[in-house]
């Protein structure tokens, strides 16, 4: 009889040798340059981490995209707008495809350039000169045109505030041709020139008020984008009107400055301010992230002048933004990387401009999310160079459950201890086990031996030891930062995937469900269909 020991169907093999090392010098395992790509596009907001400078970021991207097809790096450039949420990077792929294939650029330019930002965005780095070419060109301005053909008056006035290009300066660079005198008159007025009585006539309502409103303020404050009034003496009763107009994105980006002028101080105002930022239906709407409402939650903590209601109503809305985490079959465990690294940006070092979210906060979020989501399935823990099992409540909130995971001492970064962990209690019955990290190991690389040459990581060694209790388990690798490695290298039962948006958890639910491709994250990207 044939010996079961090396026939089994079942048995796991060794280890693959590594076959790069990481940012922190630790042995690893090189990404596909597809994978890798689409690393960069959904973590990557070309600024500093606590690994890469800008420069890095941007060298790697454009060595990357050279090396896949046109049409990949189309579909990633769709993937990192319309799933990723991404603002830089998709820009940045849009211009590098423009110079490879402009007929794809054509076809995906309205879904990666969705509004004024990104246009401004794209426009930017094409002058930067940065992808190959300094000015746009006959076709690019083409595309450019028909966005700004296709924007209301009021859409287009929205996007005013900003430089480095601003709305003017795209105007002039592609001279848009109006429909009719009405959009002639605004162009005109976008652009700082001197205006008839009759083309002042021919402005949108708003645009009108607000002239006149600079000129002669009265009781009732124009509906213009809040930038355009922070220069204008306004009164409590009028920075009241500003708030019940505003969005609710815009609210919720805009809470301390327009506590500044004590309209919070009504206790009533505050209610209704609390209700329209907790209404459900608007958040899903403005597909704001769980992340982004926690940000904006902790930063009313510092700020005496916005009160508990409005606090309150922000942790109600990271409630209902958790409506796209997965329900979860069978016991999961969640891992959260608390180390030193985790203490960075979450996306990147921006001068005064930086985030205050972490990289931390990013992963402590979506772990307390699966969490809130799973109550009674999900083991919640943090990981340095040891494994923290503290006490998490399904029950509580995410917002509490957030903030105690970042009170956690941290630590260098071993990401096998998780499962070296796992494996000395001899854990069973567990379906999952995801990990939410910058996957940047090295701790295990020095004290385990696994980082010699031609043998595995720690982690997948331990992950093997893992699956000899639990043949079905499958594991998951949520990287939250811009690096081209990871410690488990993919394969049916490993998935690896990056960014922090809903999509996220998507991807992971379907690889649970074994409802991906073969390719996994990678073959979800090359089924968008462009």
């Amino acid at each position: 009889m044939a010996n079961r020991n090396i026939f089994s169907s079942t048995r796991i093999t060794n280890a693959p040798p590594t076959n790069t090392v990481n940012e922190a010098g630790g042995t690893a395992y090189q990404f596909s340059d597809e994978h890798a790509l689409a690393q960069y596009a959904v973590t990557g907001c070309l600024n500093g981490t606590f690994y890469a400078t800008a420069e890095t970021q941007l060298a790697k991207v454009l060595e990357l995209a050279g090396k896949v097809s046109p049409r990949f790096l189309a579909q990633v450039a769709v993937y990192a707008r319309e799933k990723g949420l991404m603002k830089d990077m998709p820009a940045l792929l849009l211009a590098i495809l423009s110079n490879r294939d402009i007929e794809l650029t054509k076809a995906v330019f309205p879904r990666v350039c969705d509004d004024a930002k990104m246009v401004k965005n794209f426009v930017q780095i094409i002058r930067s000169g940065q992808t190959g070419r300094k000015s746009l060109g006959t076709a690019l301005k083409r595309l450019v045109q028909d966005w700004l053909a296709s924007r209301t008056e009021e859409q287009l006035f929205k996007a005013v505030v900003g430089n480095d290009p601003s709305l003017a300066d795209i105007i002039k660079m592609v001279h848009p041709k109006p429909k009719n005198r009405a959009r002639g008159a605004f162009y005109k007025y976008l652009i700082g020139k001197e205006l008839t009585d009759t083309q002042f006539a021919n402005l949108p309502d708003n645009v009108k008020a607000y002239e006149k409103f600079k000129k002669k303020p009265g009781k009732k404050v124009p509906e213009v984008p809040f930038m355009l009034l922070t220069n204008l003496k306004l009164d409590k009763d009028q920075y009241r009107q500003v708030a019940e107009d505003m969005s609710w994105s815009a609210l919720r980006q805009n809470l301390n400055a327009l506590s500044k002028h004590g309209i919070f101080e009504d206790k009533t105002f505050a209610r209704s301010i609390a209700n329209k930022l907790a209404d459900p239906e608007q958040v899903r709407r403005s597909k704001a992230l769980p992340f982004q409402l926690f940000s904006a939650y902790q930063a009313t903590q510092s700020n005496p002048n916005v009160p508990a209601v409005i606090a309150n109503a922000l942790q109600d809305a990271a409630e209902v933004a958790l409506s796209n985490v997965p329900e979860l079959d069978g016991d999961v465990v969640v891992a959260v990387d608390n180390s030193g690294s985790m203490s960075s940006p979450a996306t990147g070092t921006r001068g005064s401009a930086t985030s205050s979210i972490s990289c931390l906060d990013a992963a402590a979020v979506m772990g307390s999310a699966l969490l809130r989501r799973n109550p009674d399935k999900v083991e919640l823990l943090a990981f340095n160079t040891v494994v923290l099992r503290d006490k998490f409540n399904g029950k509580d909130s995410l917002v509490t459950n957030t903030e105690k995971l970042k009170r956690l001492p941290g630590g260098g970064t071993d990401c096998s201890v998780v499962l070296r962990d796992l494996n000395a209690r001899g854990v069973k019955g567990v379906s999952a086990v995801i990990y939410l990290s910058d996957n940047e190991s090295w701790v295990d690389s020095v004290n385990t031996g696994y980082g010699r040459q031609g043998r595995g990581t720690a982690t997948i060694r331990e992950w093997n030891e893992f699956k000899k209790r639990n043949p079905k388990a499958k594991l998951v690798c949520i990287d939250i930062q811009p690096y081209g490695t990871t410690q488990a290298q993919e394969r049916p039962d490993i998935l690896n995937v990056g960014g922090f948006s809903d999509s996220v958890f998507q991807v992971v639910d379907l690889f649970l469900k074994n409802d991906l491709t073969s390719d996994h994250w990678v073959g979800t990207i090359k089924n968008i269909d462009i």
